[in-house]
């Protein structure tokens, strides 16, 4: 690295400010920008939740009417089979009839008790796979926003931060004056200079002014080793602090996410 350079990095820290606002802005701007599509997909994730909610009501119902249908043509088989003779006997031509009646009634019965069960049985499958469907959707959103996660941990890792500028102005060593071996080491009062002309000499009505006690007081308020880096701007802790923020957000989106398998698992 130059002197130049090395002596921007320690006096000023390296960078211009409107290179770090700008830097700051673009990562703002990007953070914006997942806010608006995590929470869009939280929307039609939500939306696409209670449409799915909404169609397992309507299947609850559908299986609760088919057990209901089913508990009835169970009572209805039971009260034919179980049907107490009249008191004279019936002629032989009208037992083998109602005979043939029950076995249809029942076989007709058993009949639809099987087509409710399998009907039944179809609709817990349908409820099933739509239960997986939804899941697997959970797990690639999920998976989409760790992707998004890791790619922005990556760029702002190896993403290079503004380049150094470099000044013009001599190093410390070459612009102080006590660096200097030629400069004199005792100054003696008589070489101010006022020493080498005297009063006649100079023109009518240009007289030297003595400093202003105030001037000298504020010069001498000043450290002569101030460090401008105090004014200097930290970009690794505002560019950490962005991070952190992204960080949050988006944890906090896989915790929803995640809140809301865990609430879909249990339905």
């Amino acid at each position: 690295m130059d002197e130049k350079d090395l002596f921007r990095t320690a006096v000023f820290g390296g960078y211009q400010k409107e290179d770090v606002t700008d830097y700051i802005r673009s990562l703002e701007n990007e953070n914006e920008t997942i806010r608006i599509l995590s929470n869009r997909e939280k929307n039609d994730l939500r939306t696409q939740l209670e449409q799915e909610k909404a169609l397992a009501e309507e299947l609850k119902t559908s299986l609760a009417a088919l057990h209901e249908q089913i508990a009835l043509l169970e009572q209805t088989g039971t009260k034919a089979e179980n049907t107490p003779a009249p008191g004279e006997p019936q002629p032989p031509s009208d037992a083998a009839g109602a005979e043939k009646k029950a076995a249809a009634l029942s076989d007709e019965t058993l009949a639809q008790q099987n087509r409710l069960l399998t009907e039944q049985q179809l609709l817990a499958e349908k409820l099933m796979q739509m239960q997986k469907e939804m899941q697997a959707q959970w797990q690639t959103a999920l998976e989409q926003l760790r992707h998004s996660q890791e790619e922005i941990q990556k760029r702002l890792e190896h993403e290079p931060a503004p380049a150094p500028l470099v000044s013009s102005a001599p190093p410390i060593s070459e612009a102080s004056p006590e660096a200097s071996p030629n400069a004199p080491s005792d100054v003696s009062p008589d070489s101010s200079p006022r020493a080498g002309f005297p009063e006649e000499t100079l023109p009518k009505g240009a007289a030297w002014d003595d400093p202003d006690p105030e001037d000298m007081f504020l010069w001498e308020g000043i450290p002569e080793d101030a460090d401008e880096t105090e004014f200097a701007p930290d970009p690794e802790s505002t560019l950490s602090q962005y991070a952190k923020k992204a960080d949050a957000a988006i944890s906090k989106t896989q915790k929803n996410i995640e809140d809301l398998l865990l609430k879909l698992d249990r339905f």
